[in-house]
């Protein structure tokens, strides 16, 4: 049915997109881009001659269709993230973590339920996290710096920025790019969460830390807005 439903994507490709070709082979990627260590999509991967300013419709077209989700770079982790994204840089995830399953990366569902760390939990997590966190309102972001290095996501509430970070292994609590961008005091960040395979547990260093299973990335909610009552005279 997975399989199915990816080859309907490509059907309404190739019937609706203006830019079919361009659009197919960013969709066609999606797996392998993943598959890479930053995971960051590579224009130049498709085409040589490939620019942004030529395919950003492209990558809309599939965002808006609800296909895919874009995690764009930003180029500070402060508030607005809107206004500091690099719209030329970005992860590319499915809108759905069970087709980028289907998506040519093999039936991965009994390794993930016996914990086979063979597969490749990275994409498969990174996924989930920003299918999850789009769930709730909240737009994934994410950093990547030289002398920084990358953190998985940035997020936004309340106009503070959260950094989060996805792990997989044991070694959760290693989060040299997370501890750096920490670091930088000019940019204000007070928190940050870890989302790993232990329970939940605070360090509370300033900025404060906080561990927690993967599957409690759905209460890191967008707060909700107070409801005003207007009582009258």
């Amino acid at each position: 049915m997975q399989r199915g439903i990816l080859d309907l994507y490509r059907q309404d490709i190739a019937k609706y997109a203006a830019t079919k070709m361009h659009i197919r082979s960013i969709f066609d990627a999606i797996p392998s881009q993943l598959d890479k260590k930053n995971k960051r999509f590579v224009l130049a991967d498709l085409s040589k001659s490939a620019r942004m300013e030529r395919y950003a419709s492209d990558f809309m077209w599939l965002a808006d269709a609800g296909v895919v989700i874009l995690c764009r770079n930003v180029t500070e982790p402060v508030s607005p993230l809107k206004i500091n994204e690099h719209r030329s840089l970005m992860k590319v995830f499915m809108a759905d973590v069970g087709l980028l399953s289907a998506f040519g990366m093999g039936d991965a569902r009994r390794e993930l339920l016996t914990g086979d760390a063979g597969i490749n939990w990275g994409s498969f997590l990174e996924n989930l996290i920003a299918q999850e966190l789009l769930a709730h309102g909240l737009e994934p972001y994410y950093y990547d710096r030289a002398r920084i290095g990358e953190v998985d996501f940035l997020v936004e509430r309340d106009g503070q920025v959260i950094p989060i970070e996805a792990k997989s292994g044991k070694d959760y609590t290693r989060h040299a790019a997370l501890n750096n961008l920490l670091a930088v005091r000019e940019w204000g960040l007070d928190q940050a969460i870890v989302l790993c395979t232990d329970n939940v547990s605070v360090d509370d260093d300033e900025p404060a830390i906080t561990y927690m299973p993967w599957y409690m990335t759905m209460f890191i909610e967008k707060p909700q807005p107070e409801h005003i009552i207007i009582e009258e005279p």
